[in-house]
């Protein structure tokens, strides 16, 4: 049978007998993977398609991760800290709770992987700390000085 395509050639497809084959394309692609899951993250509200764009970031870590591509690694765990968005609580909803949970599930798998990406995953801890000692109205003089941060 003949495709609308013209040829069935162009269907052809080939089976990668190894997982080093991902590396290369996932240093191809892993921009607009960022890109498609940022972008509905930060648009929707939908808890279902929060989920989904998590459990992406989740999984491009791992990947950027067990290949040791550093940038990769940075710049997707840099996007989910950063998603969660800690500097501002009035803008605080439920998805962004659910990055910090989803950070913190990635320290804790991917924990001897992240080297760089650590300082990203610390700072998060430490702001959540911070408004955590905020909200119960400690008054610890390191937070007035500024050594929280």
């Amino acid at each position: 049978m003949q495709s609308q395509s013209g040829s069935d050639a162009d269907e052809q497809c080939f089976h990668a007998p190894h997982f080093v084959h991902v590396r290369p394309m996932f240093q191809v692609a892993w921009s607009s993977f960022l890109s498609g899951l940022f972008g509905p993250l930060h648009n929707t509200d939908e808890m279902e398609i929060v989920d989904l764009c998590l459990v992406g970031f989740k999984n491009a870590i791992h990947i950027a991760c067990f290949f040791n591509l550093e940038l990769e690694r940075n710049v997707f765990v840099m996007s989910l800290a950063k998603f969660a968005l800690l500097n501002n609580l009035g803008e605080m909803k439920s998805k962004h709770m659910k990055a910090i949970k989803t950070l913190l599930e990635v320290a804790i798998n991917e924990g001897n992987n992240l080297k760089a990406s650590w300082r990203n995953v610390l700072s998060c801890i430490s702001r959540l700390e911070h408004m955590q000692l905020i909200s119960s109205g400690t008054e610890d003089p390191d937070i007035k000085k500024g050594y929280v941060f």
